[in-house]
């Protein structure tokens, strides 16, 4: 390969690593800007059934799960939430947006008893912070 078509080469893998920079970028002030994006850097983390967990070096926004639960049912929710800085919340609520747990950071363990079979949202907010959550429930019947 000649001097000018290394230069060419090199010119077209710049030309595109620089628009895949940008696009990533726009992307990600285009999510926060309205308002329902989500800011994660360094984030491993876990959604399933009957567990959420998530270690982050810094995340700005929620995870949420939806969960239903029958009438009667007895839930026991177990949650640790650790964080460096920043601010963060752990909140349960009902079908109707009632608010059935809402702690800040700490570790401790919450039970409650379903009075009609519906879906509950548990959610994590996280304003511009560091650290790990950690939340598990179940159901005892």
């Amino acid at each position: 390969m000649d001097k000018k078509s290394k230069k060419i080469v090199i010119i077209i893998v710049t030309v595109i690593v620089c628009l895949l920079l940008l696009s990533s970028a726009v992307g990600a002030v285009a999510l926060l800007k309205n308002g329902k994006g989500i800011m994660q850097i360094g984030f491993a983390g876990n959604t399933s059934i009957g567990k959420m967990y998530g270690k982050f070096y810094y995340m700005n926004g929620s995870k949420s799960q939806d969960v239903t639960f029958e009438a009667g049912d007895k839930v026991k929710v177990s949650y640790t939430v650790d964080i460096k800085e920043g601010d963060i919340n752990f909140v349960i609520t009902d079908q109707e947006n009632n608010v059935v747990l809402n702690e800040g950071e700490g570790t401790g363990e919450f039970v409650f008893t379903v009075n009609s079979s519906q879906k509950y949202t548990f959610e994590v907010n996280v304003i511009k912070a560091k650290g790990k959550y950690d939340i598990s429930w179940k159901v005892e019947r």
